[in-house]
């Protein structure tokens, strides 16, 4: 009867380990998809930014990003195991010119940590920095300041990285337009 009581808790142990999702096993993951939000009704999809103001400051400009944790096996049952914890974003800029050196005809890439959490079959709404004040002040958006219909025309690319409880990375793009200028 001894044996049977050490024996009885680990084989309860290891069928319930072998439950659980494990990190690679996507039979029930989540995949993430992002979209950007208007941002005030008219028909740009991104943002106008004023590399500098009246004053002669500047400001940071954000943009709403809209993220769905879309489940892929829609037979099973979302469950905790596939929530998502977002961990970071890095933001990219490109023009469609093919002028695209940071410093010099875009402005620089740049990460940072984000937090937040999205359920599996759920939506977040995340209200990111896309251009920091300290861009405004290095080229090539210092060189707009002042300049009266001078202007950048780029596309930002939005990536946002995050992880579910499993382990499994995961990760997602949005674009929009962000038009520089001295408005």
């Amino acid at each position: 009867m001894r044996r049977l009581g050490l024996v009885l808790p680990v084989v309860t142990a290891i069928l319930l380990t072998g439950c659980n999702p494990r990190a690679n096993d996507d039979s029930g993951a989540v995949s993430l998809n992002a979209a950007v939000e208007n941002q005030g009704g008219d028909q740009l999809i991104g943002l106008i930014s004023d590399v500098v103001n009246d004053d002669a400051t500047t400001s940071d400009d954000f943009l709403d990003v809209v993220v769905h944790a879309d489940v892929k096996n829609l037979s099973s049952t979302p469950n905790a195991f596939y929530r998502v914890n977002f961990q970071g974003v890095t933001i990219s800029y490109s023009r469609l010119d093919g002028h695209n050196t940071p410093g010099v005809d875009v402005p620089f890439p740049f990460s940072y940590a984000i937090g937040g959490t999205v359920e599996p079959g759920g939506t977040a709404t995340l209200h990111l920095i896309v251009v920091t004040q300290e861009m405004k002040v290095q080229a090539p958006l210092r060189n707009l300041w002042f300049g009266e219909g001078q202007r950048i025309n780029t596309t930002v690319t939005v990536t946002i990285f995050g992880a579910d409880q499993v382990g499994n990375q995961l990760q997602t793009s949005a674009s929009a337009v962000v038009l520089f200028g001295d408005e």
